[in-house]
């Protein structure tokens, strides 16, 4: 396990807590495959996109063989941390741009924990492109983005440094944002990650209301829920 700084860096908590919130992502989506008449089991082939220190990746080892996980990370040096901790896994650094790695097979499920919560709206599109040519008939995308009352908290903390200059560049306006959001619209700060893997052209911090999801070109809508014990909204598209 990374130190308890570095496991924050990435996911916000580190220790149990961190792991309280994967478990249920990924129980969450174990219904969810279910459901769909497609249950999980040791051959079920995941993309695990965005695995950064591998918080889900090492929980999805209690259900799934590693042989079947892929995890991709913008990041190399989350990619590298992986590799040295589970030399028997599969990491792969990609670009935005860049196509998922499909060698040895489809994939049955695309994870995205916390991404879709920094990508730009193109950037978003792209992502779930690639899934969708990765997966195979019917697999399923399942992910987490901010809550709609992020609004407020941009709204809030509009004259701090960190937020200042951002929130200017897309002249963000609360009454009108919410308003938007309440059409469906994709809502993007570009904040960037603060290095060069993440810049603010393509990451910052989205709130991604269900109109917008419900108009993805190749998928349908299955889930858009907010639970409790999930700081962020948990969403499941299916490929059609």
């Amino acid at each position: 396990m990374p130190p308890a700084e570095v496991q924050s860096k990435y996911v916000g908590s580190s220790g149990v807590e961190a792991f309280k919130e994967t478990a249920l992502f990924w129980n969450l989506t174990r219904n969810a495959m279910a459901e769909t008449g497609n249950g999980i089991h040791a051959g079920t082939r995941v993309v695990d996109v965005g695995v950064g220190w591998g918080r889900t990746y090492r929980w999805m080892l209690r259900d799934l063989e590693a042989r079947n996980i892929r995890g991709l990370d913008v990041d190399i040096a989350a990619v590298d941390m992986c590799r040295t901790a589970m030399p028997d896994g599969d990491f792969r650094h990609i670009s935005p741009s860049d196509a998922y790695p499909v060698d040895g097979g489809l994939f049955d499920l695309a994870l995205y924990y916390s991404v879709f919560s920094h990508l730009s709206e193109a950037a978003a599109r792209g992502a779930l492109e690639h899934a969708r040519q990765a997966l195979n008939p019917n697999g399923l995308v399942a992910l987490t983005t901010l809550r709609m009352a992020h609004i407020d908290l941009w709204d809030r903390h509009r004259s701090e440094g960190r937020y200042l200059d951002a929130l200017n560049a897309c002249q963000f306006d609360r009454v009108e944002w919410w308003e938007r959001a309440a059409e469906g619209q994709h809502l993007y700060v570009p904040t960037g990650g603060g290095d060069p893997s993440r810049p603010a052209e393509t990451y910052g911090e989205a709130v991604v209301p269900k109109g917008w999801w419900e108009t993805v070109d190749g998928y349908r809508l299955l889930k858009f829920e907010r639970l409790t014990g999930l700081p962020q909204v948990y969403v499941v598209l299916q490929k059609v």
